[in-house]
């Protein structure tokens, strides 16, 4: 089974009182459990859980007081898709904590859609 959904997060490490609020979106699949049919230890071996990066998208972005919702005009579609590359890359960097935090919220929504 696969557990599907967006993991939101703020990115507050950017300087210049500048901080983004992303969506993570991404793929879960729960770890199997290691199940032994014979004394001799032959059976299923199990498998952990994983977590896969399908895409990040910013929805927020704050610069000192101001909040800047994420407008798809092709006026500033530039600057939100900029801001996608950075966000991106700071979640590819961190990626093992972001998630392990997925996990757990896919765990903690089993009853939510699964594929």
């Amino acid at each position: 089974m696969h557990y599907h959904s967006i993991h939101d997060v703020t990115i507050s490490n950017l300087g210049h009182a500048s901080s983004l609020e992303v969506g993570i979106e991404y793929f879960a699949t729960p770890g199997e459990a290691r199940v032994l049919y014979n004394r001799d230890g032959s059976g299923c071996p199990g498998s952990p859980p994983e977590c896969e990066l399908q895409s990040v998208h910013v929805t927020r972005w704050y610069v000192g007081a101001e909040q800047r919702n994420r407008v798809d005009s092709w006026i500033c579609s530039w600057i939100w898709k900029d801001l996608d590359k950075i966000a991106s890359a700071i979640i590819d960097d961190d990626w093992n904590d972001y998630s392990a935090d997925c996990l757990k919220e896919a765990a903690a929504h089993t009853e939510d859609i699964r594929y």
